[in-house]
């Protein structure tokens, strides 16, 4: 079993980070070490948290549609996060 925080870019603070350089805070970049680390641990499954639902959607379901995932939102209710427009934050479950 694998688990991590990924980071949701709505929780990143740039205070937080100051010693990593800006271009390596980006989803987009963190990306290919999260996919290449899943693949070298080669669990049986993992649980990523701070998982933004523009990401789950438009990237990573996309890159691992092959193994069942389970999705529960943390932060409130679906429909009120996309009303007031707050970062919906997911835990994501994939078993190989």
């Amino acid at each position: 079993m694998v688990s991590y925080n990924i980071l949701a870019d709505c929780h990143r603070v740039k205070s937080d980070y100051s010693y990593t350089d800006e271009a390596h805070l980006g989803i987009g970049y963190r990306h290919k070490g999260i996919l290449a680390e899943l693949r070298y641990l080669n669990a049986d499954c993992a649980c990523l948290q701070e998982v933004e639902t523009a990401y789950y959607n438009d990237v990573l379901y996309p890159a691992m549609k092959r193994w069942v995932s389970l999705v529960t939102v943390l932060s409130g209710s679906w429909w009120e996060n996309l009303c007031e427009r707050r970062c919906v934050e997911l835990l994501v479950m994939f078993s190989f």
